[in-house]
């Protein structure tokens, strides 16, 4: 076999190959317990080019919910786009963005790449927007209790991440997601984020302390939410500052843009975030 061909979640017996793709470019980043937990579904589709048996480059497209400005729209984010460094030079990747382009329409498209590769994506009518790190002081201590965690290896708990992500209100309506559950297990099951606590029935709050400051990463409620008041049932130590990887218009107003982002880099094309923005880094491929 050579030349390209989609790979999609029932395409079994070359997920082990595909993921050997993945971890020969990302080391750190596999797919290997995301597909054995299921989140492999229709809305992820790999474009990847053989050389024989053996796949060599691969660009990855997933369909999403995008929050832009306060109404949903479908789009789409590209990423784990790669190759083997032995095949590099040739066009591989080109021509796949190419073919995973062909049947986005008008649609928004959005991808989170390493400053190496800033001149790649404008070819494909790409535009590289800055993104910010908001934050607010704002001290609090720890209450009696902590909010209890949810076990992402429990098919349950998965589930009701799942479900919440799909049902439930975005972090942010400004430049969001919903129905990013399956992304948002690639990080647990990467550990790239600890498990989820649950302060409240229908809410769960991805979050980190490091010190005296705590970083938000996502929230999933299916209510109203006081994301202050929840603190105190978040944190193990007291805190002075809270760091928030979302744009926070609607559940911390008073959170300011305090810094742009160094991780990768946002693209866009198709549309443009309005103001200050961070899109959810749990909603990134």
């Amino acid at each position: 076999m050579k030349g390209w061909r989609p790979l999609d979640g029932d395409d079994h017996a070359a997920h082990a190959d595909w993921c050997a793709l993945i971890r020969s470019v990302f080391s750190r980043a596999g797919f290997e317990r995301w597909i054995e937990w299921g989140c492999w579904s229709a809305d992820y589709r790999a474009f990847v080019e053989y050389d024989g048996d053996r796949p060599v480059a691969n660009v990855s497209r997933m369909r999403m919910r995008l929050l832009i400005d306060g109404q949903e729209r479908q789009g789409w984010q590209f990423g784990a786009v790669c190759t083997r460094p032995e095949y590099r030079g040739r066009g591989l990747a080109r021509r796949l963005m190419q073919i995973a382009l062909a049947d986005c329409g008008d649609d928004p498209l959005l991808l989170f790449a390493n400053p190496t590769v800033r001149e790649f994506y404008p070819r494909f009518g790409f535009a590289p927007r800055e993104e910010w790190i908001f934050g607010v002081e704002h001290a609090a201590v720890p209450g009696a209790t902590r909010a209890a965690a949810l076990d992402p290896a429990d098919g349950a708990a998965r589930a009701a991440i799942v479900e919440l992500a799909r049902s439930g209100r975005a972090c942010s309506e400004r430049f969001g997601a919903r129905d990013h559950g399956n992304i948002i297990l690639w990080y647990l099951a990467n550990q790239f984020t600890p498990a989820p606590l649950q302060p409240l029935p229908g809410v769960l709050v991805f979050c980190d302390q490091q010190d005296d400051c705590l970083t938000i990463s996502e929230v999933l409620s299916s209510v109203d939410v006081d994301l202050p008041a929840l603190l105190p049932q978040l944190i193990t130590a007291p805190i002075r500052r809270v760091r928030l990887s979302f744009t926070p218009e609607r559940l911390w107003p008073g959170a300011r843009a305090i810094a742009p982002d160094p991780e990768p880099d946002l693209f866009v094309r198709g549309f443009a975030p309005t103001g200050p923005h961070k899109f959810p880094l749990l909603a990134q491929t």
